[in-house]
C-alpha cells in the first residue's frame, strides 16, 4: 500500500520543517504526485490528489473566520464557540479579541477594549474575549482525541498564551480521558471538514471548555524547540538515533495513529 505526507513547499521546492518532521516521525515519504493509496495532508498546499484516494483532510476549511463561523453553525456545541464578527462595528460587547485572517502561532492578535478610534481592517476578523485561567491544546485524529497538552506561560494576562510567553507545554492526561472535552472537540473539528489537527481551547473560571481556534498543521513546543537535522533516504526524512528522542510528542502520537489507520484501510 502506497501511503504519503502531503503538505507545503518553500517557493525553492522544499517542504516546510513540519512537513519533514512528520515524514520522519511516521516513516512516510512526502507526497510527489502520481498513485497513491492513502495521502495525509498536512495543512493545505498540498499536491493535488486522485479523486479514488483516501485522502484526510481532503478539503477543510482554513480561513480562521470561516472555521469560526461554521463551528458556531454546525458543531453540535454552539455555546462552546465563541462569537465572531467580521467587521468591529458589528461587535455589541466589549473587549474582544482582533485576529488576522490567517495567521500562526499567535502572531498579530490584539486585544480591543472599544470600538472608539479603530479603524475596520480587511485582513482581519473578531472574536469574543474568553477570560481565560488555563489553556490547553487538544490532539485529534479521525474521531478522537490522542494528546492533550497543557501551555504554561511567563504572564497569564497577556491575551496570546503563544509566542514568546509561553514556558513550556505539559502532557495533561487527566483531559484526555475528559469525554466532554473530546465531544466537543470532535465535533467542531467535523463541523470544519478537519479530519487531524488541533484545537486551542480555553479554560474559563467555571471550568466551562471554549474552543479558540482549530489548526491544521500546528506548531508545538511553544515555538522553542531547536530543529532537528534529517536527511533524505528514499524521499523519507530520517533523523539519527539521537534525534528521534527528540521529536515532538504529537508528531510520535500522530505516526501511532497513521500506521494504525493504513493497517485498517488495508483491511
Amino acid at each position: 500500500m502506497k501511503a504519503f505526507i502531503n503538505g507545503k513547499h518553500t517557493r525553492s521546492g522544499k517542504p516546510f520543517y513540519s512537513l519533514m518532521e512528520m515524514s520522519a516521525a511516521s516513516e512516510l515519504p512526502i507526497y510527489s504526485g502520481g498513485k497513491a493509496d492513502v495521502i495525509f495532508n498536512w495543512g493545505g498546499g498540498g499536491l493535488p490528489t486522485l479523486a479514488n484516494t483516501v485522502v484526510l483532510n481532503r478539503h477543510p476549511l482554513f480561513g480562521k473566520y470561516a472555521q469560526a463561523q461554521a463551528m458556531k453553525k454546525q458543531s453540535e456545541f454552539p455555546e462552546s464557540i465563541p462569537r465572531s464578527y467580521h467587521k468591529l462595528r458589528d461587535a455589541k460587547k466589549f473587549p474582544i479579541v482582533r485576529k488576522p485572517i490567517n495567521s500562526y502561532g499567535g502572531h498579530g492578535i490584539v486585544l480591543i477594549k472599544s470600538a472608539r478610534g479603530k479603524g475596520e481592517r480587511i485582513d482581519t476578523w473578531y472574536q469574543e474575549f474568553i477570560k481565560k485561567v488555563r489553556e490547553i491544546r487538544v490532539y485529534f485524529f479521525n474521531g478522537s482525541v490522542g494528546l492533550v497538552e497543557e501551555k504554561f506561560v511567563i504572564d497569564p494576562n497577556k491575551v496570546t498564551w503563544n509566542l514568546y510567553n509561553c514556558l513550556r507545554w505539559q502532557r495533561c492526561r487527566e483531559l484526555e480521558a475528559n469525554n466532554e472535552l473530546a465531544s466537543i472537540v470532535c465535533s467542531a473539528a467535523k463541523a470544519i471538514r478537519l479530519d487531524w489537527g488541533a484545537a486551542d481551547v480555553l479554560i474559563d473560571k467555571n471550568n466551562k471548555f471554549w474552543i479558540c481556534e482549530i489548526n491544521s498543521s500546528p506548531s508545538c513546543w511553544g515555538g522553542h524547540k531547536p530543529k532537528l537535522k534529517m536527511v533524505v533516504k528514499n524521499d523519507i526524512y530520517v533523523l539519527t538515533e539521537n534525534e528521534r528522542s527528540d521529536l515532538d510528542l504529537s508528531a510520535k502520537m500522530w505516526a501511532n495513529h497513521m500506521k494504525r489507520f493504513i493497517r485498517q484501510t488495508r483491511g
